[in-house]
């Protein structure tokens, strides 16, 4: 997470205009941001009515759609999408998470009803350049979860999306931790 922290990062989807600029995109931040959000669309994503994971159910849809033929990163998202429960959006997610640099971090607080409040800021080490632009303002389609000492298991999901200043988890009061 170190380089992908700092000003001279670069997003995991960047525009190639030349052959020879490839090779300098399979660092650290590709292999391994990719592989988290991965991981964060796995947990996301849930499960089918006969308990199949729907991420492995969309990644087997673009094996097949794509054998043998060339795709991009849009496809991949679009085989997801199919495989996604109704009304969550694959696409829109991800591309706040593969077209800009960085990463977000998440701040929890209590209101003054004492139930959580989400907030994100941008994660960055050192300055921020002149030229540093992003499509989504650095912000994030971010699913929150949480156990508390009312439950051991992991809460339902919660969305902050790029354009929430913040959101409130009702019924989190009487929590005395989380």
């Amino acid at each position: 997470m170190v380089p992908d922290s700092a000003p001279s990062s670069h997003p995991i989807s960047v525009d190639v205009e030349r052959p020879e600029d490839i090779s300098g995109l399979f660092d650290t931040i590709s292999y391994r941001k990719g592989s988290s959000i991965n991981y964060m669309m796995e947990n996301f994503m849930g499960k089918n009515k006969d308990g199949e994971k729907n991420f492995n159910e969309g990644i087997k849809m673009y094996i097949d759609d794509y054998v043998y033929n060339n795709a991009e990163m849009i496809d991949l998202f679009d085989s997801l999408n199919k495989a996604a429960p109704d009304g969550m959006n694959v696409t829109e997610i991800m591309l706040t998470w593969t077209k800009q640099m960085g990463f977000p971090y998440v701040n929890v607080s209590r209101d003054k009803d004492n139930n959580l409040v989400i907030k994100q800021d941008r994660f960055l080490r050192g300055e921020k350049k002149d030229d540093d632009k992003s499509p989504y303002d650095y912000k994030w389609h971010i699913p929150f979860t949480y156990i508390s000492n009312a439950s051991k298991t992991t809460s339902k999901i919660y969305w902050l999306s790029p354009d929430d200043d913040s959101i409130t988890i009702p019924d989190t009061a009487n929590l005395k931790w989380v």
